[in-house]
């Protein structure tokens, strides 16, 4: 069996390298003598020119937005009579109680037909009609 090999009881060797004695306490100061200042320029800022550029730039962002959304502004639309009777057709859960309820003077105004039939016309039609004492019964 080969003997262990333990770091601790292994004698150390010297590096060789070694610094002065309180060389690194005043290193930083020393390299900052050494270093040559920075000369640093003078920028003249024209702060009244950009905010005109400002004021423009965002004037001209709400003019486009503003004609934007009156382009693409969705008007209102008219829901044909056919859809409106297969919606309320195929919804169960709306009565013709609650469709009367939501009816208003305007709405009912629109609802009256006119009808301008001659009393000739109507009795010709019912004279035409042969089950007309049935459908007076029911």
């Amino acid at each position: 069996m080969e003997p262990k090999f333990e770091l601790p009881s292994q004698p150390k060797i010297a590096t060789g390298f070694s610094a002065p004695h309180g060389y690194f306490d005043s290193f930083s100061e020393q390299l900052m003598t050494r270093l040559p200042e920075p000369k640093s320029k003078v920028i003249i800022l024209n702060p009244g020119r950009k905010r005109w550029y400002f004021a423009a730039a965002s004037l001209m962002v709400g003019l486009l937005s503003l004609s934007l959304y009156l382009h693409y502004q969705p008007g209102e639309q008219e829901v044909d009579t056919a859809t409106l009777e297969n919606y309320l057709t195929t919804h169960t859960t709306v009565s013709e109680d609650d469709i009367v309820n939501l009816l208003d003077e305007k709405d009912l105004e629109k609802m009256k037909l006119d009808l301008n039939i001659a009393d000739k016309d109507l009795e010709d039609a019912l004279d035409a009609t042969p089950n007309i004492e049935q459908y007076l019964i029911d």
